[in-house]
Parts: structure tokens; C-alpha cells; sequence
């Protein structure tokens, strides 16, 4: 790998990709309707140490700076243990957050 995955680098990373963003909007854009697509595509083992780091942080950036952003959340590729690790999530998420989710199967 060439780029260390650690929060210290991925978090700022997120925060400038989500500024970006929302600088883009049209001024009457609604926030609410704002798609992420998320491409797990190489995302292993490996990576499960980073994901876990940065669970709490960037749910609390997102929610202190970008509460309304998420109008759904689509997850392309994720690997069979991530279906496992977002159950035991996604009982600390609220149900607002949930029912904007979605995953697709290998």
C-alpha cells in the first residue's frame, strides 16, 4: 500500500471531500437528498482496524457538522464480514440513519 489508512489521515480526507461538496450544492439543494455510494472493492481484513478507529470520530464529525447530509448511503461490494460488523453497528445508530442505508451482495 502506498497511503497509510489511519483516522489522522482518512478523517481530514473526508471532512475536505464533504466541504467540497457541500460548497458544490445549488443554493436551494435540499441536503436531505444526498447519495454516497461507498466502494468496498479491496477493503479486507486488513482494513478492519482503520474501520473500527474511525467509526466513532466520523460519526461524530458527521453528526456535529453534517447532520441532514445523508439523504441515502449505498455500499458496493462490502466484504461478507462487514454485513456482520454493521448489525453489531447498527444498534447504536438511529433509525433515521438506518432506513437510509444499503447494501449490495457480492
Amino acid at each position: 500500500r502506498d497511503v497509510a489508512y489511519t483516522p489522522q489521515t482518512v478523517l481530514p480526507h473526508m471532512v475536505h471531500t464533504m466541504d467540497n461538496a457541500v460548497r458544490s450544492f445549488p443554493v436551494d439543494a435540499r441536503a436531505d437528498s444526498t447519495g454516497w455510494v461507498v466502494d468496498f472493492t479491496g477493503f479486507g481484513m486488513r482494513d478492519v482496524g482503520t474501520m473500527i478507529a474511525l467509526a466513532r470520530p466520523s460519526y461524530e464529525v458527521f453528526g456535529h457538522h453534517y447532520p441532514l447530509l445523508l439523504g441515502y448511503m449505498i455500499g458496493l461490494n462490502p466484504p461478507a464480514f462487514f454485513f456482520h460488523a454493521w448489525r453489531a453497528m447498527s444498534h447504536f445508530l438511529p433509525d433515521s440513519v438506518l432506513e437510509k442505508v444499503e447494501q449490495t451482495a457480492r
